[in-house]
This record gives C-alpha cells, structure tokens and sequence, in this order.
C-alpha cells in the first residue's frame, strides 16, 4: 500500500464515521479495503473518531505499522471482526510493525475474531477489563501488565514476555491451547529476569496447557480436564528454571489427553484426583521431593531428579515405569507400594549406588516364583529323559560294535553332543 492510498483509506473512515452519527448508540462500518472491513487507525485523532461516534464495530480495528505511543479507545463495546496490527512489507517508508506503548480498551467487551497484538517491542500496558468473549485467539507479547480480568472463553490463549501482572482471573474455557512463557521470546537459552505468580483461578478446560519460564507459584484449582482437540499430543507440560522452589498442586485435574510433563525445582507434588494417565508422565526435579502419585493405569511413568520417597498406592498396570534418583532412595519401599500388581517392566535406580537394581512389584515376585517352579519340574524331567536316553544308545552302540569293528568308536564329548536335548532357558527380562 502506498502512501496515498493509505490517506485516501483514511479519509474513507473519517467519512464512514461521520455518515452514521446518531444521537444514541452507534453501529459502524468501516469500508472496505485491504483488510477486508476495517478501520486502519496510525494515530490517536483516529482513535478518538471512531470512540466519539461507535459503540459497536461492525468489521475490524487495525493499527498501521506507523503507529507510535499510546493506543486508547475508549466507548466501543464490541468489535466483530479482529482488534490487531497490520505491516505493509512493500512499502520502504513504513516501519514493520507499529511501536505502541500501551494499550487500553477499557469499555471493550466482545471480539468476533482475535486479538493480536503479537511482536511489538515496545509495550508494556495491555489493558482490556471488560472483555469477555474472544471468538477466536489473544496473541500478547512483551507487554509487563495485562488485564484481561473478564475475559471467559476462547479458542487460544498466548502470551510471551517479562510479564509482571497477567490478569484471567475470569478464564474458564480455552478450547484449543493456553501458551504462556514469562520470557522474551521464550528461548530455551533465556532464564527470565524475575519469578512469576501464575493464577489462573476459574479455569476449568483446555484444549492444550503449556507454561514455561519461571515461576514461583501455580494457582489453577478448578483444571480438571485437558481435553486435547487440535493439540492433543501436547497435552500438560509445565517447565519452571532460575532457582525457585514450587509447589504444584491440580486437586480436580482428572482427564490428560496427551503427555503430561513437569519439570524443574518442584517442592511438592499433588494430583489426587487422576487416576488414568492414558499416555505418559514425566516428572523432573531438582528440589528434594516425596511424592505420591495417586495413577491407577498408565501407559509410561519416568519419575527423575532429587526423589527421597516414591509411592505409588494405587497403580495396577503400566507399559514402563522408570525411577532414577540423583539421592539416595528406598526402591524397596517403592516396590512394596506396588502391591496386588502383576509383572510390568519396572526399574529404579539412584545415582548414589554404584549398581543399577531392578525393582519388582509383588505380582511380579510371585510370577517369577510360579516360573522358577515350573523350570525345576522340567529340569527334572528332562535328567530322567536323559538317562533313558543315555541308556538305549549304550544298548545300542553295544549291539552294533561287532558289526562296524573296522570304525572309529565315536569320543565322549561327540557321544554327549549327540544325546543332548535342545537348550532349555528361562528368562524373567525387567528393564
């Protein structure tokens, strides 16, 4: 877009807006243009055209990459189409992308599409308290405080930067995937200036939930379902680093569809209310922890790090489950926790003994033993099959000895090899 033709649209919706003024509510629409119906907005006069005359806007708000300082519209309560930014690449006169300061919608209350104000170094203030339904996603990065205290429902949830305050407190759905990473950019080779109090106090459902950076508390009392959707492979994964000590605890989570992962300086560990883990799961600490995990099914359980204690009170069966302490741990104890369960492969290990040991459940000692028995009555059978054996073919060679006089009598060790039955093994194989 050049920049005549950026002006010409401009004065396009400065007409729009003067064509529908009433004395009440207004409901506008904005021409149509590049992006589709929407008001193209590159300072704050136009901003305050459209709140002295709109309440409700039929298409979309773009901020113009030329955009600079603060961003306020104030009035508008619902937008139908997407609150976002725009580049125009082409152009060599433009920046980018915008560099707003803050941004406050403080009368916004419904978006029809998203919210996207993604990859704009500059601001620190993202501010809309009123709004509660996103039709699609929010896209936030950098901004330090953000208030989306009312907002309930969306499709996804995505946030990167240092944040300092990150307002939810009303989010009870998010139907396809909840990113959040306190870290500019989140790189994994970027530790997070500051520790995060993460709340998330009514969320209930979520397609996906992946948290990452750093983070001194975890609040989400009401998760109980990570339902999967698009992301089901994702599925729970929390990932906390730069030296504080957390306490997690998920007292309604019930259902993960996908891997579940939590990794980092983990002080304590709670879940009782999940007993399927219909995947696998993965806990990583670098705090000392004892940690009952409350599963009664689960296809993989790797339980890594700093792990006094280890129970599993309830957990009949598994695909594979690994223990690897970096402190000494009791595998005994552990293995005496798995009780009434049959042989699964399960091993358990600590970093302070030099010998890597097996642990076995209670049903897999009692199947070895079964086994064992059984191995004994063939030993058995097999020595009274040899001696017969043995017996007949001395018979045999005996009778036939005047016959083959000329023939060298077979050694011992070629006699032995001829009686011999095909090798018999028992193997009990715990990984």
């Amino acid at each position: 877009m050049t920049l005549s033709s950026r002006w010409m649209l401009l004065f396009a919706t400065l007409a729009s807006l003067a064509s529908t003024q009433t004395n009440e509510t207004e409901f506008c629409t904005p021409p149509y243009g590049t992006w589709g119906n929407a008001y193209v907005v590159d300072t704050q006069d136009v901003l305050d055209e459209i709140a002295s005359h709109c309440t409700t806007v039929n298409g979309s708000v773009v901020m113009f990459a030329n955009y600079t300082g603060a961003f306020s519209l104030p009035n508008v309560r619902n937008i139908t189409g997407s609150l976002e930014w725009r580049s125009v690449l082409d152009d060599p006169n433009l920046p980018e992308e915008p560099s707003p300061t803050e941004i406050d919608v403080p009368d916004l209350e419904y978006v029809g599409s998203s919210v996207y104000m993604n990859s704009l170094p500059a601001l620190r203030n993202f501010s809309a308290p009123k709004l509660r339904t996103v039709g699609w996603s929010v896209s936030i990065d950098y901004a330090v405080d953000v208030d989306l205290r009312a907002l309930e429902s969306a499709e996804y949830i995505q946030y990167t930067g240092n944040v300092s305050t990150l307002r939810l407190d009303s989010l009870r759905e998010v139907r396809q995937r909840v990113f959040i990473c306190n870290k500019d950019a989140c790189s994994e080779g970027v530790t997070p200036n500051t520790a995060f109090k993460l709340s998330l106090p009514s969320l209930s459902v979520a397609g996906a939930l992946e948290l990452d950076g750093r983070y001194s508390a975890l609040d989400m009392p009401q998760l109980a379902n990570i339902s999967g959707q698009d992301f089901a492979a994702r599925g729970f994964r929390f990932a906390t680093s730069g030296g504080e000590v957390i306490n997690l605890t998920f007292p309604k989570l019930s259902y993960v569809r996908g891997e579940m992962t939590v990794n980092g300086g983990i002080g304590s560990f709670a879940m009782e209310s999940m007993r399927n883990m219909s995947t696998g799961f993965t806990l990583i600490t670098s705090e000392p922890l004892n940690v009952t995990i409350p599963f009664e099914e689960a296809t993989y359980i790797d339980i890594y790090g700093n792990i006094t204690g280890l129970r599993f009170p309830n957990l009949k069966s598994w695909e594979q489950l690994r223990i690897h302490s970096g402190v000494d741990l009791d595998c005994e104890a552990t293995t005496e926790s798995l009780a009434n369960t049959t042989a699964y492969p399960y091993s358990c290990w600590h970093s302070e003994d030099s010998s890597s040991s097996s642990g076995l459940s209670t049903g897999a000692k009692a199947g070895i033993g079964v086994g064992a028995c059984v191995a004994g009555i063939l030993v058995v059978g097999l020595v009274a099959w040899l001696s017969v054996r043995r017996r007949k073919r001395a018979e045999r060679l005996k009778s036939e000895s005047n016959m083959h006089l000329e023939e060298t009598p077979p050694t011992y060790g070629e006699a032995r090899a001829q009686d011999l039955p095909p090798d018999y093994a028992t193997t009990v194989s715990r990984d």
